[in-house]
């Protein structure tokens, strides 16, 4: 199944080291997405979004697997294709930083610590909100 979704394809890196880069980078961040996806709160889908760019640049099976997985694939698909994110995502995605970061605040202790994790929840909310949401 070919995902040609209109976007650019960057440049494969040039060099074997480069590619050897960029392939342990993915094979990291999928590694990383599925701890976190057994652990609630904590972020999985960037790092799919990040493996995804990394074995674009060098593994076109593991990127293909990625876009096929069946429970990730089409958040990845949607997010290339249009930057959007599924409706039920973002509440998700905003719950979990609100509760993570509110749990951070309570428990840190300099009043310009519970500033700047406020400032972090508003900014990941905003740019949350503001993405085009997918269909499904």
């Amino acid at each position: 199944m070919g995902h040609n979704l209109g976007v650019a394809k960057p440049l494969a890196p040039s060099s074997r080291t480069a590619r050897a880069v960029y392939l342990g980078l993915g094979f990291l961040c999928v590694a990383i997405g599925m701890v976190n996806l057994a652990i609630p709160g904590l972020p999985s889908t960037v790092f799919f979004i990040v493996a995804l760019a990394a074995f674009e640049r060098s593994s076109p099976r593991m990127e293909r697997w990625l876009l096929e997985h069946r429970l990730f694939g089409s958040t990845l698909r949607n997010w290339r294709q249009s930057g959007s994110i599924a409706p039920r995502t973002k509440v998700v995605a905003i719950t979990a930083i609100w509760v993570c970061i509110g749990i951070s605040a309570w428990v840190v202790g300099p009043m310009w610590l519970k500033g700047l994790l406020l400032a972090i929840a508003l900014a990941l909310t905003a740019y949350l909100a503001t993405r085009p949401s997918a269909c499904g």
